[in-house]
């Protein structure tokens, strides 16, 4: 009996030790919470007990930048002077993970509560339009009048949201690890799912999704995968443990393995541009890699005294999203020379043109 407590108290202390794991990518259940209710007055959503003041993600839209800082999307112009002039922010219920934008809309995956769409039209006070429930949330993007919300253990969740105020799911899919972010081409899904790899999804139709490829070597050692974007017939997946592998999809069923490049710190996201990809490596900066050729090589960086969690290309500009200062703004007109045109705080006259 003692022997069979002793066993017990051991797992707790192991899982609980994995509900206090900062790493995203790890399969885990929901931070312990607190219910609330929904702003309408209906039904609840699992909050998380706190949310720090950090930004995991950025979005660009024509003329726009969106950060999420914490519990808030901040929405910014990007005129034609270098410093980007912030025109409203709106405070919501959870941590905001990502950002997809289309037209008017921002679609944001919120951990801890769900999906939001906030109408954006009026850029000096944005407005939250709805809720849907989906405290898995982690990674969004959006293609026509769906959105595809990568739900961590809750796999790849497809909503209709031709009435952004009245979303509601057509479909879901389960992937083999957590769902971390999602990336849409045409009638397919590419979703980074963890330790899984990267999962190719044929969502033509969101009632019957189904797999058509992945690429992943069924094993731990290959890391975890934290974000996937995909350029024409390749697909990039952004790996902290491992590296940025560079994947052929040009028949999603084949998906093969193309290159790994491994000399990074922790690469979390990704953007790619011709043959350049554009690599958040956190506490590395900003990293440039040409990917024109299979073998790929490093041809430019910026370092920064912050890590850089996310990244968003907006013309010659990458907007970065660091951690603890929020928006930076990078000049990559000339890709392998990335230049630091704005910073929040304080920044050296000599730095900004």
């Amino acid at each position: 009996m003692r022997a069979g407590a002793a066993y017990m108290l051991t797992s707790l202390v192991l899982v609980a030790g994995c509900l206090q794991c900062g790493d995203p990518a790890a399969t885990m259940l929901p931070p312990a919470s607190t219910q609330s209710r929904l702003p309408d007055g209906k039904g609840s959503q699992i909050l998380p007990p706190r949310v720090d003041p950090f930004s995991h993600t950025v979005a660009a839209a024509a003329d726009r930048a969106f950060l999420g800082r914490g519990g808030e999307l901040i929405l910014f112009e990007l005129g034609p002077n270098a410093r980007p002039r912030e025109l409203g922010r709106v405070q919501l219920e959870g941590e905001v993970r990502d950002v997809a934008v289309a037209g008017q809309y921002a679609y944001v995956a919120l951990r801890g509560a769900g999906l939001s769409i906030v109408d954006c039209s009026g850029a000096e006070e944005p407005t939250q339009l709805s809720l849907f429930e989906l405290p898995l949330a982690e990674g969004v993007a959006v293609s026509r009048e769906r959105v595809y919300v990568a739900a961590r253990t809750g796999g790849l969740r497809v909503l209709d949201v031709s009435d952004p105020a009245a979303p509601y799911e057509l479909g879901s899919h389960q992937t083999p690890e957590a769902a971390l972010k999602v990336t849409v081409q045409d009638s397919l899904a590419y979703v980074a799912a963890s330790y899984a790899g990267m999962r190719i999804l044929d969502i033509a139709d969101p009632t019957r999704i189904s797999e058509v490829g992945f690429t992943t070597r069924a094993s731990y050692g290959q890391g975890s995968t934290w974000d996937v974007m995909v350029s024409g017939d390749r697909a990039f997946s952004a790996i902290p443990d491992n590296g940025l592998r560079q994947i052929d999809v040009k028949d999603p069923g084949k998906a093969e393995t193309l290159s790994i490049f491994r000399n990074l710190y922790a690469p979390v996201a990704c953007q790619v541009r011709g043959k350049h990809a554009f690599v958040a490596d956190q506490s590395a900066g900003l990293r440039v890699i040409d990917v024109s050729q299979k073998k790929m090589r490093e041809v430019g960086r910026l370092s920064l005294d912050d890590p850089v969690m996310d990244v968003a290309l907006a013309g010659s500009r990458l907007m970065l999203a660091l951690k603890t200062r929020g928006l930076a703004v990078v000049d990559v007109s000339h890709p392998a020379t990335p230049r630091l045109v704005s910073l929040p705080g304080s920044l050296p006259k000599e730095r900004i043109n």
